[in-house]
């Protein structure tokens, strides 16, 4: 379990969630990673360019538009403000991205970072065109990984045997849509405008289904009915992928 970002100020009685998956893990590779200085965490914190971070005003941005002075949300915020003062790179063996689900994870020194990445440098928001729709990044990726964190609720086993890409590391869950929303957003404009209110009308229901059901106390035909219908068919399809 790791330390829940949502805590109330409370730190004489912190709250944890549970790791239900990882959306990239792989101990032997090689990769780029930020490291992000503050004026409070004695370490920087160390994100690949693309994972996004919590800034004090709510926003998840990819770690590589996060500017020298700029102000991170923390578990104590606002009581504590960690401001980034100093921005370098390095390399590192091995990739971890551990996926909660509210979606982010406290790390260095209280720092809350999302457990998702942007497809975009520097927008929080989802960008068609060079516009930035009302849509971020961190609801997109939360509403996509609604049917996973379910099987993971009420099916574990599921998620144990889980696998991952073996040269990407990416989790077989993951891996083609992914790869699908990362082609996307290089098509024209126009076909963006026409895709994207599709996937995220899709989404949203997705969303509003799990929300419903994790609401529900007892088991219901509905859950049994969805658990069936995400377990036989859309994971099968990712792992001939893996």
């Amino acid at each position: 379990k790791v330390l829940l970002a949502n805590n109330n100020n409370n730190n004489n009685n912190k709250r944890y969630e549970t790791v239900y998956s990882f959306g990239h893990r792989h101990t032997e590779l090689l990769a780029n990673f930020l490291q992000i200085h503050t004026t409070i965490s004695t370490t920087p914190l160390e994100i690949s360019p693309e994972h996004m971070v919590l800034l004090e005003d709510g926003r998840a941005v990819p770690a590589s538009g996060i500017q020298v002075g700029d102000l991170l949300q923390t578990l104590d915020t606002p009581a504590k403000q960690q401001r980034v003062t100093k921005i370098s790179t390095v390399s590192r063996k091995g990739v971890y991205a551990p996926f909660t689900a509210s979606g982010t994870i406290v790390v260095n020194d209280g720092v809350v970072a999302s457990t998702f990445v942007a497809f975009d440098d520097v927008s929080s928001d989802l960008m068609i065109g060079g516009t930035a729709l009302p849509v971020s990044y961190q609801w997109l990726a939360l509403a996509f990984e609604a049917p996973h964190r379910f099987v993971c609720r009420y099916a574990w086993t599921v998620c144990q045997s889980e696998t991952y890409d073996t040269n990407s590391g990416i989790s077989s869950w993951v891996y083609l849509p992914l790869r699908a929303s990362q082609y996307l957003v290089q098509q024209h404009a126009i076909i963006q405008y026409v895709l994207f209110p599709l996937l995220v009308l899709g989404l949203s229901i997705l969303y509003a289904l799990e929300q419903i059901l994790v609401l529900t106390t007892t088991t219901t035909w509905l859950q049994l009915l969805l658990l069936l219908v995400v377990v036989m068919g859309y994971p099968r399809r990712l792992r001939k992928h893996s």
